[in-house]
């Protein structure tokens, strides 16, 4: 119906298709389809939807254009849903709570800011990028450290008693990587964290050079710094991080 075709030619217009509702599905790229099968999906006004994977095809501006629909559509028609993703940034301005799933089990639960700020389970804290080492809490002679299970010692903060299991996380742009000084050795413990760690993997970052470190600790170093540093598989470098961008919490 007219009705029918004019409702139709709306929906291709929000997703970003107007004009190609004429266009058979092969002369569709794939993520023109994909983004037809959302808009017939939420132009049936269903009571429930489940979405999977929604918008993993398609590239930045698009889906963030996307993701601006289905969330002013949902919240106008109270429709309930259900979305499966790996992408950190659909939960956090989609969902309004997460369950992250691992082998089948329900891993973590709550609102998408707590989870993925401060993230329980490693595969939790590798979608949300942020650094999370297990380990067993020690009395060091600056104050406590954790000690991972291959012997990483990481300065952290206090509230956890020594001998206990415990997690600590802080985000990888929080990591600042600098030479070992000539006279490295035990100081005062200050505001910061300090560590030796040895330069694992390199990889490109979204603001530089993301660099892997032992403990499969994560920082980002700015391109200028990199020929400095002189970075490279193996070199040792000191990690930096304020006790205040850290959580530690025991692990049950």
């Amino acid at each position: 119906t007219r009705a029918a075709r004019a409702d139709a030619d709306a929906w291709l217009d929000r997703v970003g298709l107007d004009g190609l509702g004429d266009r058979r599905p092969s002369a569709l790229s794939g993520g023109q389809r994909q983004r037809v099968a959302l808009a017939r999906a939420l132009a049936a006004h269903p009571a429930a939807l489940l979405l999977d994977e929604p918008l993993a095809q398609l590239d930045v501006r698009t889906a963030a254009a996307l993701r601006d629909v289905l969330r002013s559509q949902v919240r106008a028609t109270r429709t309930a849903v259900v979305l499966v993703t790996h992408d950190a940034l659909d939960a956090l301005t989609l969902a309004d709570e997460v369950l992250v799933l691992v082998d089948g089990e329900v891993v973590e639960r709550g609102r998408p800011a707590d989870v993925l700020a401060d993230p329980a389970h490693p595969f939790t804290a590798a979608l949300a990028g942020t650094n999370l080492l297990v380990g067993t809490v020690a009395d060091d002679c600056g104050g406590p450290v954790l000690v991972t299970p291959d012997g990483v010692r990481v300065p952290c903060p206090g509230g956890v008693p020594a001998g206990a299991p415990a997690q600590l996380t802080f985000p990888p742009p929080a990591v600042s990587v600098g030479p070992v000084p000539a006279d490295a050795g035990a100081g005062e413990r200050g505001t910061h964290a300090r560590w030796e760690a040895r330069v694992v993997d390199l990889e490109p970052g979204t603001t530089g050079v993301r660099v892997r470190t032992t403990g499969d600790v994560l920082a980002d170093v700015p391109p200028a710094r990199v020929p400095d540093l002189d970075l490279r598989v193996g070199a040792t470098v000191t990690l930096t991080v304020p006790y205040d961008a850290q959580r530690l919490r025991a692990r049950g």
